[in-house]
């Protein structure tokens, strides 16, 4: 149900909402030697970069794909 709310609430993002969870889930959990260069090696989107840069700053799941002040303007929403 929870992952259906979120595949519906990505819907309009790049390959489809349930694209958009996966990948993002992807890059949130991301571990290992390297994530980003296996990432970009393997083609990854911009759901696996979105989720591994929540991850990588310390922000919130989800926070980049609904934070809608997060890169306007001088200090965006105020989270790096």
């Amino acid at each position: 149900m929870a992952r259906q709310l979120l595949a519906d609430e990505f819907s309009h993002k790049p390959g489809g909402g349930e694209a958009y969870v996966r990948g993002y889930n992807r890059g949130f959990y991301a571990r290992g030697d390297e994530p980003m260069e296996r990432a970009d090696a393997a083609g990854a989107g911009d759901a696996w970069y979105d989720g591994y840069a929540d991850a990588g700053a310390g922000r919130r799941k989800w926070h980049l794909p609904r934070c809608k002040a997060h890169h306007n303007g001088p200090g965006g929403c105020g989270e790096a």
